[in-house]
């Protein structure tokens, strides 16, 4: 005997069918439709998703509604209400995260120093970025570590390690800032950028930069010739020559 719960089920079976298939041939109702029946495991959502659409005017304005103004639409509680809000949350995010000046901010030094100047600014703790480009200069991570310590952070090389394995850039750049406002660097700098250029050189990844930020101000290792020196000296390829004995 065919029921009313075996033609909700078969619906729903055959609008995920519908999605695997060729999710772009379904509709803005059919695609809030879908996404509802996750929130509303025993309701029939299409006369919901049309009513939201209806009452919004389209997907993109029922996503930027707030959760107070979906639940004034019949059938839609608080807690569906919140799971579309934070879907409109996310999708904003990953709007803003193509912005062009978010992209194209590390083709040249002074565009980097502006942008960590900016980054960096009333931020009264270190923090190390580890920035992972594309072959193009694009961002396509960005990591960031920080300690409770005001004035000293440690980069976790083991997670560095992961991402160059995961995200498979072809450029890295690493960034600090030094709260007291002084611009000097230390021994630890230079030990930190050896490190990380040794870890992106076994990942075939070029290290194009570390920048120092004290307030307005901006350290290059790269301008300054410090980032050719400490890759001549801290070349994998150069040590693994010498330990074979075909050092020049």
């Amino acid at each position: 005997m065919i029921t009313k719960d075996n033609l909700h089920a078969g619906h729903r079976e055959r609008m995920m069918r519908k999605v695997l298939s060729n999710v772009d041939s379904l509709e803005e109702h059919e695609l809030l439709e879908v996404l509802l029946f996750t929130f509303m495991p025993r309701i029939d959502t299409n006369p919901i998703a049309h009513e939201l659409i209806r009452f919004f005017g389209s997907l993109e304005k029922v996503f930027s509604a707030t959760a107070k103004d979906l639940t004034s639409v019949n059938g839609v509680g608080e807690k569906t209400a919140c799971y579309i809000t934070v879907i409109g949350a996310i999708y904003k995010k990953l709007l803003l995260s193509q912005k062009p000046e978010k992209k194209s901010a590390w083709k040249n030094f002074e565009a980097t120093k502006n942008y960590l100047i900016d980054y960096y600014d009333g931020i009264k703790t270190e923090e190390f970025l580890f920035i992972l480009l594309d072959s193009k200069f694009k961002e396509i991570s960005k990591m960031k570590f920080e300690d409770k310590n005001k004035y000293t952070v440690t980069a976790d090389i083991p997670e560095i390690a992961k991402a160059l394995v995961v995200h498979k850039p072809s450029y890295a750049l690493i960034a600090h800032n030094h709260p007291s406002g002084n611009i000097n660097l230390s021994e630890s700098d230079d030990i930190t950028t050896m490190k990380i250029n040794m870890i992106c050189e076994l990942h075939g990844v070029s290290l194009i930069d570390h920048v120092v930020v004290a307030g307005k101000n901006a350290y290059s290792y790269f301008t300054d010739g410090k980032l050719q020196h400490i890759k001549e000296i801290s070349s994998v390829n150069k040590i693994l020559r010498n330990v074979n004995g075909k050092g020049e």
